[in-house]
């Protein structure tokens, strides 16, 4: 399961950085054309939303994937170890719970917005509510991943690389 993880987390990566060339490359496009030619391209900000939806989401689950994410730990600090993990398992169920309910909630909205097209161009607007799924659904299985197979944190991980 690691490795199909991990392709799927490298997958999503490529995904990311190849969101980010296009956005720039849409707004440097538009800057262009509104700038030199006085042609200003009305579909950019539109693109460039469903872009950057897109790699938020993406990104999302890149950081959930990676255990990077932010941890409140002034509570559980003064805890004994036993306990420790106990109160962070607690907290990933309730997390988890709360993911798979975005997700319900976004592929809803999915569905709901499906016959709708951008004004713009002629494309669907669930392009746009289809980002929330995809990146919801690394977070989902990263953490069910970490759940049932604890990683170290990320910060853990880098702190591991500077002593080698």
């Amino acid at each position: 399961m690691t490795t199909i993880f991990e392709r799927v987390r490298r997958g999503y990566r490529v995904l990311g950085g190849i969101l980010v060339l296009a956005m720039i490359g849409v707004l440097l496009a538009g800057i262009v054309l509104r700038e030199l030619l006085g042609s200003p391209l009305v579909w950019a900000n539109e693109i460039s939303l469903v872009l950057f939806l897109w790699i938020v989401f993406v990104g999302a689950g890149v950081a959930f994937a990676d255990h990077a994410r932010i941890r409140f730990t002034l509570g559980t600090a003064c805890l004994p170890p036993g306990l420790r993990a106990v109160v962070d398992r607690l907290v990933t169920l309730i997390g988890i719970g709360l993911l798979i309910t975005f997700f319900c909630v976004a592929v809803k909205m999915a569905w709901v917005f499906r016959g709708q097209r951008f004004a713009s161009i002629d494309l669907p607007v669930v392009l746009e509510w289809a980002a929330l799924p995809v990146g919801l659904a690394l977070a989902i299985w990263a953490m069910l991943r970490n759940l049932i197979w604890p990683q170290p944190d990320a910060a853990e991980w880098s702190a591991g690389e500077e002593g080698k």
